[in-house]
């Protein structure tokens, strides 16, 4: 063999090895060199290098704004992004309401505190973005001719004033944000902003996201452990987006009630998270020996083929099915609507569920005295197996006849319990099509049905049918497969539609991926901040039962191989208090795939 045929050979292996286990290659200088050993003496040019990825650095201002004092906030805002910039950063963000502090009132923002478009007060910052060609969100506290007061974010770049976020939650001092999303191009990727507690529900990211965002900015004022990590760990995942949280530190004084309240800002984290949702940055300054502003850096890669597109791989977003969420635009739930929205639901009261957890066997009479040795003797009328949790990985095609055994002894046993609704996954293969993993649903009284999963998962294209809903004597209960599950929008349409618990069978988990167990008992955990009871379980042997008050969690307890199965009561009147957020028309119209103008007012 020649040298030319030599090099020609090892670089086809290492092209096939890098198509089949993609890593982050240096660049290289490729030669294309022509092997003369064989009959046909042909040169052959290396196909062209994948691009390779954007890299950019941004900025977090972990500062402390005095409370009431704009301007001495505004110089050292404009410091620190000056030291940003000047040490390469292209993002920088700065806290919420940053130039004010946080505990403020609508008088203090109408008599001068607040900041008025096109914000004046800040042209150093602004002409520092210019001049680095950069990208800054600053939190203030905003005033326009016919509102008072707004909690927003105002952006600048490389041309000056490029837009403001309002916050869409709201508080005693300040409206509710009133203006569409701002997704701005840049060359590094599109850029989102969300003001700290919106976050809380999946809405304003996903809109984001839907929108284009590669990275989504969150500048904060959230102190606490109140799994604020978690909550954007899981938006990071479920959108396949960058997560940036600059929160603050230091403490203030909060006068605004009968009596002062003291504002520990110490432990605010603020955190970088990339689209996998790992944490690739935390800082709290009480993990600091003394606490001081910092300017914490870190670097962000996005693929260069969404830069400039609404292009976005992540199975969450790709496969959503927008006709499965019209329950989104319906009017219950709201801060301002009555309390429960109860027409049409069964009567509130106590359902007793029970969730079992362990990894399927083969045989269905296995699975069945599995469960049965484990049930206990807690009375449920619920019950939440893992998926595949009757019928294993087998295919069944066409379904089991369940007049026989082994799945007649599944029926028998479901009534003998006194189990009014059970349900899992199995695998089934329709007429003329690859197998799909659908729900398994027994209830008393009629014969088992299959509901087909929502969303595309391998060769299954998904129904796109509305998530199913079940009426027990005292609950509405929401059934979705695992996959279906991590889907955000489906939690919040099951809210709307009067779901009071949600029942998962899952196969989802998988060591390593996006969906390995921590990262989906997070999601679970998060997607109850809807205001619903949630019941799931995993056939990777671990479950979990979380009982809700309507916009907190009561408990949170998990099931694993050693502590296998979990009975409790859930009283349904407390999620019914639930409250949602509102949507304007333009956010339905990014939900749901409709054209609807910019305006304002609530959806339908």
């Amino acid at each position: 063999m020649d040298l030319r045929c030599l090099v020609d050979r090892i670089g086809r292996l290492v092209r096939a090895s890098y198509a089949n286990h993609p890593v982050a290659w240096p660049a290289t200088l490729v030669l294309a060199v022509g092997c003369s050993g064989g009959a046909s003496g042909n040169t052959r040019s290396p196909p062209p290098a994948p691009e390779a990825d954007v890299t950019v650095t941004i900025a977090l201002l972990h500062m402390a704004p005095e409370l009431g004092r704009r301007d001495p906030n505004v110089a050292k805002i404009a410091q620190l992004v000056e030291e940003s910039l000047s040490k390469g950063a292209k993002i920088v963000v700065a806290p919420e309401l940053a130039t004010t502090g946080y505990s403020i009132t609508a008088q203090e923002v109408s008599g001068g505190l607040g900041s008025v478009s096109p914000f004046p007060e800040l042209d150093r910052i602004r002409d520092l973005a210019a001049r680095y060609a950069a990208y800054v969100y600053v939190g203030v506290a905003e005033r326009t001719p016919s509102t008072p007061a707004f909690n927003s974010v105002v952006i600048f770049g490389p041309g000056g004033l490029l837009g403001v976020e309002r916050k869409r939650g709201t508080a005693p001092w300040h409206a509710r944000g009133d203006l569409p999303f701002t997704v701005v191009p840049t060359p590094y990727g599109e850029l989102a902003a969300v003001i700290c507690s919106d976050t809380y529900l999946p809405d304003w990211v996903r809109i984001a996201t839907l929108q284009g965002a590669d990275v989504v900015v969150a500048p904060a004022n959230w102190w606490g452990a109140y799994e604020q990590e978690a909550i954007w760990a899981t938006r990071a995942r479920e959108n396949g987006v960058w997560m940036a949280v600059a929160n603050r530190w230091g403490k203030e004084i909060d006068r605004r009630g009968p009596e002062p309240y003291v504002y520990d800002m110490n432990d605010a984290p603020s955190v970088v998270i990339d689209p996998q949702g790992r944490i690739r940055l935390r800082h709290r300054a009480m993990d600091m020996p003394a606490p001081a502003d910092e300017i914490l850096y870190a670097t962000l890669s996005i693929p260069r083929a969404r830069i400039g597109t609404k292009s976005n791989p992540t199975d969450t977003v790709a496969n959503r099915r927008p006709q499965a969420y019209p329950d989104l635009a319906g009017p219950c739930f709201a801060p301002s609507a009555p309390a429960s929205c109860e027409t049409g639901l069964p009567p509130a009261g106590k359902v007793g569920v029970r969730v079992l957890s362990y990894v399927p066997r083969a045989d269905p009479a296995a699975n069945l005295d599995l469960v049965a040795a484990r049930w206990g003797d807690a009375p449920a009328e619920l019950v939440v197996l893992p998926a595949l949790g009757i019928s294993g990985a087998a295919a069944q095609a066409p379904l089991p006849d369940w007049s026989h055994p082994p799945w007649s002894s599944w029926r028998e046993f479901v009534e003998r319990k006194g189990v009014q609704l059970l349900v899992t996954t199995i695998l089934e293969r329709p007429s003329g099509t690859g197998a799909r993993e659908s729900l398994l649903v027994l209830e008393k009284g009629r014969p088992p049905r299959t509901i087909p999963a929502i969303h595309a998962a391998a060769a299954d294209p998904g129904s796109g049918r509305r998530p199913e809903l079940v009426d027990l004597p005292g609950a509405r209960v929401g059934l979705l497969t695992g996959h279906d599950a991590v889907f955000p929008e489906i939690g919040v349409a099951l809210a709307k539609a009067g779901a009071d618990i949600v029942a998962i069978p899952s196969s989802l988990a998988s060591a390593g991926g996006v969906w390995d167990k921590e990262a989906l008992l997070s999601a679970w955990k998060t997607e109850t901040n809807a205001g619903f009871h949630l019941a799931a379980s995993d056939a990777a042997g671990f479950g979990l039962l979380v009982e809700s008050g309507g916009t907190y969690r009561i408990s949170t307890t998990e099931l694993s191989a050693t502590d296998p199965v979990k009975v409790l009561a859930l009283d349904t009147p407390p999620v019914r208090g639930r409250k949602l957020n509102v949507y304007y028309p333009f956010d339905l119209g990014v939900l749901l795939g409709q054209s609807a103008p910019p305006g304002r007012g609530q959806g339908p």
